[in-house]
């Protein structure tokens, strides 16, 4: 289903992010989940939209899910030197914690299941200014 490929695509984009050059992840590959991380439904213009609506919110959602998991994947691999730390400093972790107060149940709750990898690829310092804040 329509799951199954976006996680295929994920790990795709995730796996490329090991082949290319650090300086060319920031505007080859995180675009990707950044732009996925901010999809909200369209307003209904009348009641009679409202199944449709619901269904619409049903896939943002999903794509909201697929950025946190795409957003832990990459900030994760901030551990093994192949992503910036500043670059999980300054845009992965601040996109994940803005999923961390998304409308959505399910989107909050897979941003939480991405915080340890994404931590795992910052400092204890970001940790503590970014995270403890909250």
């Amino acid at each position: 289903g329509d799951v199954d490929v976006r996680r295929s695509a994920s790990d795709s984009l995730a796996g490329l992010a090991f082949l290319i050059r650090n300086e060319d992840v920031a505007h080859c590959i995180l675009p990707i989940p950044l732009k996925l991380a901010q999809q909200q439904p369209a307003r209904p213009t009348n009641k009679k939209q409202q199944p449709k609506q619901d269904e619409q919110e049903g896939l943002t959602e999903e794509l909201r899910i697929t950025a946190a998991n795409l957003l832990a994947e990459l900030g994760g691999a901030a551990e093994s030197q192949s992503i910036p730390t500043e670059l999980v400093r300054e845009v992965i972790l601040p996109a994940v914690l803005a999923l961390c107060k998304d409308p959505g149940f399910r989107v909050r709750r897979a941003a939480a299941q991405a915080l340890p990898r994404v931590l795992g690829g910052t400092t204890v310092e970001d940790a503590y200014s970014k995270i403890l804040p909250a």
